[in-house]
């Protein structure tokens, strides 16, 4: 993401979002996720993004990107694809989709390993989100198989039953439009995902690392068709 140069002061951004909330060019919604976004240590790497925003008066934009907080639904979490949002698809929530996945397999299961399943669509940026949805599972200590190439959704699906994964996630947005994105969690856990629990499992920091996986091979294609 480039970094602009904004003139303006968090406080002073702030003031200027809640004035745009008096005059009804905001949501309250808005400006409270907007609010979270500017001011946590863990957003600072978007926040001269978010100023610039605010002192452009891109308030329109940024009640797009901040009316809600994408829920986790029973197809997983889709939304607007955006450089920044909490109810859009970015860098940071495919993050936190994937540390929620894996802490509530944690949470469901008692086991602090696991094996997890990653693919991805052929959509602009899955791959990229994939590897980032990879290096967060990793971080939480589970062992990560990843597909190279795109994939389908039932492609996941029989991995995650052949290699005996405990949970996968697909990055696709499905038939939902091209600027679209979305991250599809499967295994046992994952139907006990709802929208309460979406609060909960977002972090003030998304550890990441190398991934500990495996590229799967030909030899799963092989067997799949079978």
């Amino acid at each position: 993401m480039n970094q602009p140069s904004p003139s303006i002061t968090p406080k002073q951004a702030l003031d200027l979002a809640q004035n745009a909330v008096s005059e009804k060019q905001l949501s309250e919604s808005a400006f409270e996720n907007l609010k979270r976004w500017v001011t946590e240590p863990q957003y600072a790497s978007y926040q001269p993004a978010l100023l610039q925003l605010i002192e452009d008066k891109a308030f329109e934009d940024l009640d797009t990107y901040f009316w809600e907080v994408i829920p986790f639904g029973t197809g997983g979490r889709r939304g607007l694809m955006s450089e920044l949002g909490s109810a859009t698809i970015n860098e940071r929530t495919i993050a936190e989709s994937a540390h929620g996945l894996a802490a509530y397999y944690k949470k469901f299961s008692g086991q602090e390993t696991g094996k997890a399943a990653i693919a991805h669509d052929s959509r602009i940026n899955s791959s990229k989100f994939a590897r980032i949805a990879a290096s967060v599972l990793a971080a939480h200590g589970l062992t990560v198989y990843f597909f190279k190439t795109s994939r389908s959704t039932p492609e996941l699906s029989f991995a995650v039953r052949q290699l005996g994964c405990d949970v996968g996630a697909m990055i696709t947005a499905s038939h939902n439009p091209p600027r679209t994105m979305g991250s599809k969690p499967t295994g046992p856990p994952v139907g006990r995902f709802c929208r309460h629990t979406t609060r909960e499992l977002l972090t003030k920091s998304i550890r990441r690392q190398k991934f500990l996986s495996s590229i799967l091979t030909p030899r799963l294609n092989r067997e799949r068709s079978n």
